[in-house]
């Protein structure tokens, strides 16, 4: 019906005449709100359940209630950072724990110019991904230091 670049998921939970809920997402034009949507002459609204299914029309008549959920918002990159969890350098390189000396750098290498932001400057990004490849950038540069001084460091 409408482009990826058109269409806005809201997140609901629709009321049926028949009593069931469904917990989902209606599939909106982008300059629409919902009040907007259900007050159109429109017979039927695109909606995407939680399972999964698709999408699939549903008859405005059928429905009895709209209600907005809350989504939980996603952690911004920063604030997934300052996040309190085990740093295991090897598993954000892709290295196995005993990969060679020599395996470091070129995973790093690989690592960082797939996270890099100049790679995504041209591209209108969401805040939040913009965010992630930032943090996710930071973190494999953390890494690279941690096992690269890891290796310069004599065996006691």
């Amino acid at each position: 019906m409408f482009t990826d670049t058109q269409i806005v998921r809201l997140p609901v939970a629709l009321t049926l005449v028949d009593g069931r809920t469904l917990n989902g997402c209606l599939i909106l034009p982008r300059v629409q709100k919902l009040l907007e949507t259900l007050n159109k002459p429109e017979p039927f609204v695109e909606f995407e359940a939680r399972e999964g299914a698709g999408a699939i029309a549903i008859a405005k008549s059928s429905i009895v209630s709209a209600a907005p959920l809350e989504e939980r918002k996603a952690r911004s990159g920063a604030e997934q950072l300052r996040k309190p969890v085990r740093f295991d350098a090897h598993k954000i390189l892709g290295l196995d724990r005993d990969a060679p000396e020599a395996a470091i750098r070129p995973a790093y290498v690989e690592k960082a110019k797939l996270y890099h932001p100049d790679q995504f400057a041209a591209q209108p990004l969401p805040p939040e991904v913009a965010d992630y490849l930032a943090a996710m950038f930071i973190k494999v540069q953390q890494a690279y230091e941690q096992l690269s001084g890891e290796t310069a460091r004599p065996a006691a």
